[in-house]
């Protein structure tokens, strides 16, 4: 079984662009993909998001660790952490409003928290 850092709503940080840009060392090349990660935002989301706002990131779940605006501001990760779960798999009501527009943009997220519910009879 493979373990990786997974967020509340499924996304896994190993593969999140801004995650990854907080890992490498050289300042420029985190620049360089903030760039594009900035660019990209706007084609999903409509809306200019300046460099500024693309900080460093260490997975929603951290406690004193930064954080990616849009998960310090996210509506799932709030109600995860209310509710003191480990990912919305464990939540009552899976999957809720919140989760169905997250997975319009990312549906391997659904598809892994479909599993960790399967795997815990939580179905």
């Amino acid at each position: 079984m493979v373990e990786y850092m997974m967020s509340y709503c499924g996304l896994v940080c190993s593969t999140c662009p801004i995650h990854l840009a907080t890992l490498v060392p050289d300042r420029a090349k985190q620049q360089t993909m903030r760039a594009s990660i900035a660019e990209e935002l706007s084609k999903i989301y409509g809306t200019t998001s300046p460099l500024k706002e693309i900080p460093d990131c260490d997975g929603c779940k951290s406690v004193t660790g930064v954080l990616f605006t849009g998960c310090a501001d996210c509506g799932i990760r709030k109600c995860a952490r209310e509710k003191n779960l480990e990912n919305c798999a464990f939540c009552e009501s899976y999957p809720c409003e919140m989760l169905l527009k997250h997975y319009v943009y990312d549906p391997d997220s659904r598809t892994r928290l479909d599993e960790i519910r399967q795997k815990n009879n939580l179905c």
